[in-house]
């Protein structure tokens, strides 16, 4: 058993099969810690009844170009808040930078593991509702 973690590999929301024997493909590790916050990231607070804690708040912010400032700190702020959550990730380690263009908002996010692995720049779309112009 791997540290960071070993779950079933799951590709563009399906799980992966191996070709040929059908079993289960599996992320190991660093990709499987990934897994887990690309996952993490893609539904709000309270959308699973069994972990009410998981999830984010992200869904709630609504964009518009003359309050981005603020956006952004609050998108960087509930992403460093998630990222702190994993017991897998070192505290204090993880840096988000925000970047965005024609409506679209992009988290560059670095981290240390526990095992002493750096991840950097983890580019993390993130969905959000208004319009930034």
């Amino acid at each position: 058993m791997n540290i960071l973690g070993d779950d079933i590999k799951i590709i563009d929301g399906d799980i992966s099969f191996t070709p040929g024997n059908g079993d289960f493909d599996t992320a190991s590790g660093i990709d499987c810690l990934i897994q887990d916050i690309l996952e993490e990231l893609q539904f709000p607070y309270l959308d699973d009844p069994d972990h009410p804690d998981r999830g984010n708040a992200l869904y709630c912010i609504n964009v518009s170009s003359n309050q981005f400032n603020i956006e952004k700190l609050y998108i960087k702020q509930e992403l460093i808040r998630i990222m702190n959550r994993d017991p897998r990730i070192k505290k204090n380690s993880v840096s988000v930078s925000i970047s965005y263009n024609e409506n679209n908002i992009i988290a560059f996010i670095t981290f240390v593991t526990i095992n002493n692995n750096i991840v950097e720049n983890l580019i993390i779309p993130i969905q959000v509702q208004g319009v930034l112009q």
